[in-house]
């Protein structure tokens, strides 16, 4: 993907089962789960082109909320630059495994939290 491509979205759930149910029967999104992650349903878009997960909320959040994430070349340079200009970094460069590359987050100027995907260059 592209640099500033959205690359993935988590939805937040706090029931794992109805929430994936929901999206599936009002939007048809393509509902996977995989045994490495069982508390983790993902999903792909009705169009095959946007995929991502629910993840789980022990309480329900206050304000609907999606955190998306960004395909960068280099984490560590995409946090610079947020730093750079008035935003704030909230988790550094996380390993999510040595396949599929890294994550962190930030939260932008307005207090959005947003997240940032770097993956493993083949």
């Amino acid at each position: 993907m592209p640099q500033g491509s959205i690359d993935w979205l988590e939805i937040p759930a706090s029931d794992l089962d109805a929430s994936p149910k929901f999206y599936e029967k009002v939007f048809g999104w393509k509902i996977m789960r995989d045994d490495k992650w069982p508390d983790f349903p993902m999903f792909k878009d009705a169009g095959g082109k946007m995929s991502g997960g629910f993840s789980k909320q022990a309480k329900p959040n206050t304000e609907p909320g999606i955190l998306l994430y960004i395909t960068v070349d280099d984490i560590d340079a995409a946090l610079a630059k947020v730093k750079a200009n008035k935003g704030t970094p909230v988790q550094k460069k996380t390993t999510i495994s040595e396949e599929v590359g890294w994550w962190a987050s930030f939260k932008d100027p307005g207090g959005n939290t947003m997240g940032l995907f770097q993956t493993v260059k083949r």
